[in-house]
């Protein structure tokens, strides 16, 4: 207990100090205790020698294109704690600059129903940011399937047809690991964290899923992560989503639905919306009972796709002036 308080102190003191000396410049956000803790117990390079796993301000290399890899490239390994005081890797030496390091920032994009332009919408945004010169990483829908960090959740759902609330929190672990470790800007994660739908469809009652929640959470710690929701009709989205996939596609959906241990059952579309409007409850009530960055786009059936796209671009710049400056 005074171990914990004593680190609490000296992360408060090293907020404080960095606050009132360095001041952050225009267009840059500050650390949270929290993040400057991750930055203490995580690996980084030595100030001599900036490396992708610490990104700062004034030391930017030239932006790179986009891309959707997943591979992991090495990084330097350099722990602050063995640091000795004033000298390159000490804390106290990075004290100063600490306002100035950027950190990964993790959208990821739900929304109310299918058709409502979750995918249109993580397109427009990578599309956006890739062009401000920044490294993005599209992490579409299909993807958890094929991306390396998420092969044992493939694996088990191939084999038993259900994940282990484990599995998905050690292949996020991952993740996050192969995330930082690359040095990405800004990744767009297409229907991924925080996986309610899917421990719904797995028949986790809200109990269960707030305490998955709550280890997600400290997995993305490393990460700025914002929630952006498109919310609107669900029967009209549902509509929007046949009319694009074709006349079979409805009863698909449905039937997909329906084998799964969802409640309410479903056994038709007006069912299929009512467990919709769960869905949509559980996943918002969830993030926001964890504090995550949350931003909800209101009726987002009814705008265009560039519509949507303004919107979502003007209330994420608040997290992105890190990496867009403003």
């Amino acid at each position: 207990m005074t171990l914990s308080m004593l680190a609490h102190a000296f992360l408060a003191a090293a907020i404080a100090h960095e606050r009132a000396h360095t001041p952050v410049p225009d267009g840059l956000i500050s650390l949270t205790c929290n993040e400057i803790q991750h930055l203490f117990t995580q690996p980084v390079p030595p100030a001599r020698a900036p490396t992708p796993l610490v990104r700062m301000a004034t030391t930017r290399p030239d932006p790179g294109p986009a891309t959707t890899g997943a591979e992991q490239f090495p990084c330097e390994d350099h722990d602050l704690r063995h640091g000795r005081p004033g000298t390159p890797g000490s804390w106290q030496s990075w004290l100063p600059i600490l306002g100035s390091i950027t950190m990964t920032v993790l959208i990821t994009v739900w929304g109310a129903s299918p058709g409502v332009g979750k995918s249109t919408l993580c397109t427009g945004l990578s599309q956006w940011l890739a062009d401000t010169g920044q490294r993005v990483d599209h992490f579409r829908e299909e993807e958890v399937l094929t991306r390396p960090q998420f092969a044992a959740v493939a694996e088990e759902f191939t084999t038993t047809g259900t994940v282990a609330l484990g599995t998905l929190i050690a292949a996020t672990t991952k993740f996050v690991d192969a995330v930082v470790a690359r040095g990405d800007d800004v990744v767009i994660a297409d229907a991924l964290m925080p996986f309610v739908p899917t421990l719904l469809a797995m028949g986790h009652g809200e109990e269960t899923i707030d305490a998955f929640m709550t280890d997600l959470t400290a997995v993305l710690a490393r990460v700025r992560s914002v929630m952006v929701f498109l919310d609107g009709n669900a029967q009209s989205a549902l509509s929007r989503a046949a009319m694009r996939e074709g006349e079979q596609w409805m009863d698909w959906y449905v039937g997909k639905l329906a084998g799964y241990q969802v409640s309410p059952p479903v056994a038709d579309v007006a069912s299929a919306v009512q467990y919709l409007l769960r869905e949509r409850a559980v996943t918002l009530d969830a993030a926001r009972r964890k504090d995550w960055r949350l931003i909800v786009i209101e009726r987002a059936d009814e705008l265009s796709p560039d519509e949507v796209l303004r919107v979502a671009q003007r209330r994420l710049r608040p997290w992105l002036k890190t990496v867009t400056h403003g």
